[in-house]
């Protein structure tokens, strides 16, 4: 059974991966790394907290081999230099700005370390394999999910 890591580096970043962390089936429960000062933050915010770990408490071995979630730029970089071997999954949450330098999804160079790019629309998605063949979901915004199914349809829709 496939296993996923996560790693979040700030409370925002957490924000956006956490539902997809929260969703995952027991078995591709990896481990959610996290720096000491968001660890209350994370209990807060998720449902597992028995793979929760500070990430300055571990040795680059102990990241492991599985694929690892990110949702920010700096976080992939920080994985790649862990452990380039590991596949990287990156999660876009912007509102799809392009300003065609590394940490935007049109940017080319690092952003070639990522194996799967999770984006929040077709949009963004677009401005990604304008620039490179990696393969790309759209899957929304989980982070907002929420809206939704508390509040079914919101007046506007109607």
């Amino acid at each position: 059974m496939l296993q996923i890591d996560f790693l979040a580096t700030q409370p925002q970043y957490l924000a956006h991966i956490a539902p997809v962390w929260d969703a995952l089936a027991e078995d591709n429960i990896g481990n959610f790394y996290v720096p000491h000062n968001l660890i209350g933050y994370a209990q807060s915010k998720l449902k597992h907290h028995l793979y929760l770990f500070a990430y300055e408490d571990n040795s680059p071995e102990t990241y492991g081999i599985n694929p690892i979630l990110v949702a920010a730029y700096g976080d992939m970089k920080y994985c790649h230099k862990i452990n380039p071997e590991r596949r990287i999954f990156m999660m876009e949450h912007g509102t799809g700005h392009g300003f065609a330098t590394p940490a935007y999804p049109n940017g080319k160079g690092d952003r070639d370390l990522v194996d799967l790019f999770l984006a929040p629309n077709k949009y963004t998605a677009d401005k990604i394999r304008g620039v490179r063949s990696t393969p790309v979901e759209v899957i929304g915004t989980p982070k907002l999910d929420w809206v939704i199914t508390q509040h079914r349809v919101l007046p506007f829709y109607e």
